[in-house]
């Protein structure tokens, strides 16, 4: 297929898009699936992530924080790789812990995560 030539029609755009993906293996997530999959795996391994989850009906008041290192903006791509092989630990903090260890003032808990680095990273 020659890429230099503009499509004429969606599906010769889906067949340009189909045959860059297959040459590059990329896998994009958009970040509702990733939370999805992240709080889904998170809610597997920790009972007080499950409760805390459940009961705010989404992690907006939330802070995590992956081995050692506070996430901001934009984090759901550090916990795409994070699987049995690589997971740690999970632990829920409250506020006053999230102040005192990490100087967090606008959110109501902190879910510090520790985990190993993947071996394909």
């Amino acid at each position: 297929m020659d890429f230099n030539v503009a499509p004429h029609c969606y599906c010769c755009y889906t067949d340009c898009i189909n045959a860059i993906l297959n040459k590059t293996s990329v896998y994009i997530q958009i970040k509702a699936f990733a939370r999805n999959k992240y709080i889904a795996y998170f809610k597997s391994k920790s009972s007080n992530y499950q409760q805390l989850i459940n009961t705010l009906q989404n992690d907006s008041t939330v802070q995590y924080i992956l081995n050692r290192r506070v996430l901001k903006d934009d984090f759901e791509g550090n916990f795409s790789m994070i699987d049995d092989k690589v997971f740690k630990s999970l632990q829920v903090i409250d506020s006053v812990a999230l102040q005192q260890q990490y100087g967090i003032m606008d959110k109501r808990y902190g879910v510090v995560i520790q985990s190993a680095v993947p071996d394909d990273l």
